[in-house]
């Protein structure tokens, strides 16, 4: 089922590129997980297809002119499907520049995402939607 799922996937990134985001891919018990970051609007869990097209999705074009993802790897491993990328775009408010890094974990059952979890740099995010500079605490 990999192939399948990474074809599934590839199709949600390609359709977020398009402006869409076909909600009828997701699981109606889909658990949608975000880093727990309380300047970003997406931050936190969020249950079902509704509240990630209102509480994800929707914000976007609130936030980011331009908002495109570049994905660079797409890999399958039985139920679930990995991809790494980049979020592209450019900040409203600031007008700065978005470039943030991610790897995102969806797992699929049957034609539909019933998990996904996100790892972004939400560094980036932070300075590109409001200039706050985040400092490493390795001094990296």
């Amino acid at each position: 089922m990999s192939e399948r799922y990474v074809e599934i996937v590839r199709g949600l990134y390609d359709a977020v590129n398009k402006g869409d985001f076909p909600l009828d891919s997701l699981d109606p018990d889909i658990e949608w997980i975000e880093a727990n970051v309380p300047d970003l609007w997406f931050s936190g869990t969020h249950h079902g297809p509704e509240a990630v097209r209102r509480e994800v999705m929707e914000p976007i074009a609130e936030h980011v002119d331009g908002f495109r993802l570049k994905c660079d790897r797409f890999l399958g491993v039985g139920d679930y499907v990995i991809v790494t990328g980049r979020f592209l775009g450019r900040g409203k408010e600031t007008g700065i520049e978005l470039n943030a890094s991610f790897a995102h974990l969806w797992m699929l059952r049957g034609e539909r995402v019933v998990r996904f979890e996100a790892y972004n740099d939400t560094a980036a995010w932070l300075h590109a939607l409001y200039r706050i500079q985040v400092e490493h605490p390795m001094g990296v």
